[in-house]
């Protein structure tokens, strides 16, 4: 069904700006791996590689002073509706494809970041001092590098609506 294919592409693209503003101030292992390349091999650095790092914090800078991403409500209700989406799209299919695998990345991709989302939230009004490394790793220090992923595949599901694995 095509509201579900809108719903998942629109979704996906806002849950990846809001993880990317949610990551914003957060060090990542990306951003840590780059900086201790810099500092080992600073001589050898070129240019692009400036440019693509400084290109990156200047879309997390942009993305993350909107207001609206920073508004609690509006993440409470991207979260809910990512996973929501993301669970229907693991069953119903653009047109005519398999069943289970036919949106199988933007169904999951909806779900981990509908998850993560709420999860950030969750643990940004709770008292609770002990989070899980798992869920600390996978949903709370890497919502950058998640939020790109998923807007990646948000945008390859729009350009490709019929692939097999997309």
């Amino acid at each position: 069904m095509f509201q579900f294919y809108l719903l998942s592409v629109l979704l996906n693209t806002l849950a990846g700006l809001v993880l990317i503003s949610l990551g914003k101030g957060k060090s990542t292992n990306l951003i840590l791996a780059e900086e201790k390349a810099e500092s080992i091999d600073e001589l050898n650095e070129n240019d692009s590689k400036k440019k693509k790092k400084a290109s990156i914090k200047n879309m997390e800078n942009k993305i993350s002073s909107s207001e609206i991403f920073t508004n609690k409500t509006f993440r409470l209700v991207v979260g809910i509706l990512a996973f929501i989406v993301g669970l229907f799209k693991l069953f119903v299919v653009v047109k005519s494809g398999v069943i289970i695998f036919a949106d199988f990345f933007p169904a999951v991709f909806g779900l981990v970041s509908g998850f993560s989302i709420l999860l950030n939230l969750y643990f940004s009004k709770s008292s609770i001092e002990f989070i899980p490394e798992v869920l600390n790793v996978l949903f709370i220090k890497n919502v950058t590098i998640l939020g790109f992923c998923t807007i990646i595949i948000a945008a390859l599901h729009f350009i490709f609506p019929e692939a097999l694995f997309i």
